[in-house]
């Protein structure tokens, strides 16, 4: 004989019910008996319910649930459902009734399997243009409307929690306040004062108006307190500068999603370090320049070019051409050249053609009337970026660090950096053996056979 199957009961573990007047806390459930096993708020013995016996409560009336538990429920839940709804504010009468016109509509429209982001954000783009409401909520915020509202469908529980949030009132004078800012500044603008310091000025501050009660307007604490509430970004920007605090306000995370090659190049100049040497005499000629592209979706080096003048047009230039040009014919070059023996450049440089957008530091090369044809020629879109931002071109500037780390402090006649120790026994001048060929060639050779050829995390699947 086929029995009919007794459906669970909807109450959650943990979940704060009442029935026939009294408070409990739903333990867990026993399938296997049909049963919830429920726990008295007084701290009673545990008592077990059917399901039929929760139906036929919840029929009668005598069953009444609520959103989690009494230790986990909001302090202002706890108040208002047991108020009368007539009994709250008009302003508050006019929240819930906002709020209820989102949680219905989402209830009526989408299971709870189907609340996403993107779904709950378009129900309640909709509902705010349905309402006239210019600041429609968060989906993480109507998600806890609707856990507090569809346990029982009570729209107190949409209640604002603003009387459970205390006094807001400032209680001190106006003469404390200003005392408290001013000792707070004088704190920031030494970096070498403490909490203590700037308490005392703060209180000489207040002497000025009250010369014999200044202690009694605040406590050291109460300075404290203030101070600690100060903005973090505004702490460093006082003691360690604008730049300082820009890099630490900008968090770090995932970057542009890129789409395809060449739609986003990033150029730039670095220093090589490297002296080198006339191909005839031998006698140094300087520490060359470097002007670099790189596209940022697969990571490859577009093109480069070595020059000992500083950052112009006219290096840009050649770099812009190699980076639009096959490199097959500059990699036959140099190996009919072997400027090192029997050396060669064994891998292809497969890349060339006009970028979608160039990103660029805020230099004037860049705001030149010639780089702006050259682009609008290439139909190549110009970034300008902002000064001090190296983070917003990450890509070429880790470019610069593992060129510079990889290859040029691994060749002789590299010049000493300013924050090493000087080793008078090493002389850049005397160490200097690299022409101006042979430097183009292990560029290339590093960038083609071992760069390129390197699995690392930015290059694209």
């Amino acid at each position: 004989m086929l029995h009919e199957p007794i459906n669970r009961f909807p109450v959650n573990e943990g979940q704060y019910l009442t029935i026939k007047g009294k408070d409990y806390i739903a333990e867990r459930h026993r399938p296997s008996e049909h049963s919830l096993i429920a726990r008295p708020t007084d701290g009673g013995l545990e008592v077990k319910v059917l399901w039929r016996e929760l139906e036929d409560y919840w029929h009668k009336g005598e069953l009444k649930l609520f959103s989690g538990n009494p230790a986990q429920l909001p302090k202002h839940l706890l108040t208002t459902l047991n108020r009368q709804l007539s009994s709250f504010t008009v302003e508050e009468r006019r929240i819930i009734e906002r709020r209820l016109q989102y949680v219905s509509e989402i209830h009526e429209r989408l299971s709870y399997n189907q609340r996403t982001k993107l779904r709950l954000d378009a129900i309640c783009k909709e509902v705010a243009e349905r309402i006239g409401d210019d600041k429609p909520p968060y989906y993480k915020t109507v998600k806890a409307w609707l856990l507090r509202w569809e346990s029982n469908k009570d729209p107190r529980g949409l209640a604002p929690s603003n009387r459970a949030k205390g006094n807001r009132t400032n209680k001190l004078s106006g003469v404390a306040s200003a005392a408290i800012q001013h000792g707070i500044h004088y704190l920031l603008d030494d970096r070498q004062l403490n909490v203590q310091q700037g308490y005392v000025a703060a209180i000489n501050f207040a002497r000025e108006f009250y010369p014999s009660d200044a202690e009694k307007l605040f406590s050291k604490k109460t300075f404290y307190k203030h101070y600690m509430l100060f903005d973090d970004r505004v702490k460093v920007r006082f003691r360690q500068g604008a730049r300082t605090a820009l890099a630490k306000a900008h968090s770090a995370g995932v970057g542009v999603d890129f789409r395809f090659p060449l739609e986003r190049v990033e150029m730039d100049w670095t220093k090589s370090g490297i002296i080198i040497v006339d191909e005839i005499n031998l006698t140094p000629l300087g520490n060359p320049w470097i002007c670099i592209a790189i596209c940022c979706y697969t990571r490859m080096i577009v093109g480069f070019y070595v020059g000992f003048e500083p950052p112009s047009w006219s290096s840009a230039s050649q770099c812009i051409k190699m980076s639009i040009s096959p490199k097959q014919r500059w990699i036959d070059l140099l190996n009919e050249r072997r400027p090192f023996d029997d050396a060669q450049i064994k891998n292809d440089w497969p890349v060339n053609g006009a970028p979608k957008s160039l990103w660029l530091d805020n230099d004037m090369t860049w705001l030149s009337e010639s780089m702006r044809e050259t682009c609008r020629s290439m139909n190549t879109d110009i970034s300008i970026l902002p000064s001090y931002c190296p983070q917003l071109k990450g890509v070429i500037e880790r470019l610069n660090r593992t060129i510079t780390t990889g290859l040029f402090d691994l060749l002789p006649g590299q010049k000493l950096k300013t924050k090493q120790p000087t080793q008078p026994e090493y002389n850049a001048m005397g160490q200097a053996v690299l022409t101006l060929t042979q430097f183009n060639f292990l560029i290339t050779k590093w960038i083609v056979d071992v760069y390129h050829m390197s699995d690392h995390g930015g290059f694209s699947s």
